[in-house]
């Protein structure tokens, strides 16, 4: 069916242009013939065009789909951290994570000792 139609509209435009070949004068005519290379010469920038948005919209609708799968997936839980020790539970001391058992002293600039 579609070659039918095919074959139908190349006929048709095959007889329209011989009868305005035919029946036009010479300016007509290279008006006809200069729109006709004006589009075919645009036919190449139209289907760049076309190739870069079909590429983007792939890029885009592929994005789209990852976003939606990440949003459907779990959340991860955070790590569980479990400390064993052979000692009491003692509170926490800035300095016991620096490994200095000593209390820290501190020495303010500009203050005199006191004896």
């Amino acid at each position: 069916m579609k070659e039918k139609f095919y074959w139908i509209a190349i006929v048709v435009g095959a007889g329209l242009a011989l009868l305005g070949g035919l029946r036009l004068d010479s300016r007509s005519l290279a008006v006809v013939v200069g729109v006709l290379c004006g589009v075919a010469a645009a036919l190449p920038a139209v289907g760049a065009v076309l190739y870069l948005w079909w590429r983007e919209r792939g890029e885009r609708l592929r994005v789209q789909q990852q976003l939606a799968e990440l949003e459907r997936r779990p959340a991860a839980a955070p790590p569980v951290i479990v400390l064993q020790t052979a000692r009491a539970a003692e509170p926490f001391l800035p300095g016991r994570l620096l490994g200095s058992p000593a209390p820290r002293e501190f020495t303010v600039v500009g203050q005199e000792e006191e004896l």
